[in-house]
């Protein structure tokens, strides 16, 4: 089973004049290993500018926590372990994000365009 999106809330921010960025708060569920990054289009944007961690509510994991960042050119999502090692002090090492969902999600907001 594949990976599902289900945006659970959407709005828009910014000025009539100025940039204009789409927010949308997602549910992810199904099944899958080894997830080191998304895609921009799985959230049904061209671009990500900003992305919040990955939280869990599923039984079991409830107050699990995943960073993550955009990519350079905004067209992907980074995953990374908030309990993962660090390399050479920085940021947590490329987690493998795994879902194997009977019950819950997992929940990211995402802003871009």
């Amino acid at each position: 089973m594949a990976l599902a999106f289900t945006v659970q809330d959407s709005w828009t921010e910014g000025g009539t004049a100025g940039k204009r960025r789409i927010v949308k708060r997602v549910r992810i569920t199904g099944s899958g290993t080894g997830f080191t990054s998304f895609t921009a289009v799985q959230f049904g944007l061209r671009k990500v500018e900003e992305s919040s961690h990955i939280l869990s509510d599923q039984s079991g994991e409830t107050g699990q926590i995943y960073l993550t960042t955009p990519s350079a050119d905004g067209s992907l999502v980074y995953i990374n372990d908030a309990s993962s090692p660090t390399v050479d002090g920085g940021l947590p090492v490329a987690a493998a994000f795994t879902v194997n969902l009977s019950t819950g999600g997992w929940y990211i907001t995402v802003k871009g365009y």
